[in-house]
């Protein structure tokens, strides 16, 4: 990599392609991914851009996609961990074969390291079984998390079934169930730091500006302004 970015004249980049493409392990080695490393190469060589995720530009993604959809609500927590750069000590399972994969949650995490969307941070062998703090790999596999979990999260808990439900029961006026399903899109899609008015604000909005009805936000009182 330094070879590469010398010759290139752009040594003074070495820091920000170790926090974007750095951080995949083979065997007892760290490596860069290569495929990204020569885009954002050319990248600089072209337009001088700052580097992205070019990997999240040609890959589908699916395993990120099924952890989600497999996902607890442990899950989702542990998620919002690994998003703000901590670790999660898992049992790492590498004879996995891809039959395996979906049958268990637990193997999922397995294979997110074996196929790089995770780092170890350090492995260690208990009981005979190898476990591995696990952390995102660098900034362009964060991006590809941060992206694609929060869309899919939105289209998991906020799907026509739960809609529908809610819809209905204001029609009902049913102010219990009206309660409860809030309170479960709430617990699915938020953390403990969304903490702003506006936030919650947005999300209903969202939820029932799907009606027949004219959902309108905080209004301008222009009578107030002159």
């Amino acid at each position: 990599m330094k070879e590469m970015l010398d010759y290139y004249q752009l040594s003074d980049k070495m820091s920000e392609m170790r926090d974007w493409y750095d951080g995949y392990m083979i065997g007892e080695s760290e490596i860069y991914n290569p495929w990204s490393v020569i885009k954002q190469v050319k990248s600089y060589l072209t337009d001088r851009n700052a580097p992205i995720s070019h990997w999240g530009n040609t890959s589908g993604n699916e395993i990120i996609r099924t952890l989600v959809d497999m996902a607890t609500y442990d899950t989702k927590q542990e998620l919002e961990l690994l998003l703000r750069g901590e670790t999660l000590k898992k049992r790492i399972v590498e004879e996995l074969i891809y039959d395996e994969v979906y049958s268990d949650l637990n193997n999922l995490w397995s294979f997110l390291f074996l196929t790089g969307y995770l780092t170890a941070g350090g492995i260690e062998t208990v009981d005979g079984s190898r476990y591995a703090n696990l952390r995102i790999t660098n900034r362009e596999i964060h991006y590809i998390y941060e992206d694609k979990i929060k869309s899919w999260f939105s289209e998991r808990i906020l799907d026509n079934g739960t809609r529908t439900n809610l819809y209905q029961a204001l029609v009902n006026r049913d102010s219990s169930q009206v309660q409860k399903i809030i309170n479960e899109i709430l617990l699915q899609s938020i953390s403990y730091m969304d903490y702003s008015e506006n936030y919650y604000h947005g999300i209903l909005i969202g939820l029932f500006s799907g009606t027949d009805y004219i959902v309108r936000s905080n209004r301008v009182c222009w009578d107030f302004i002159l």
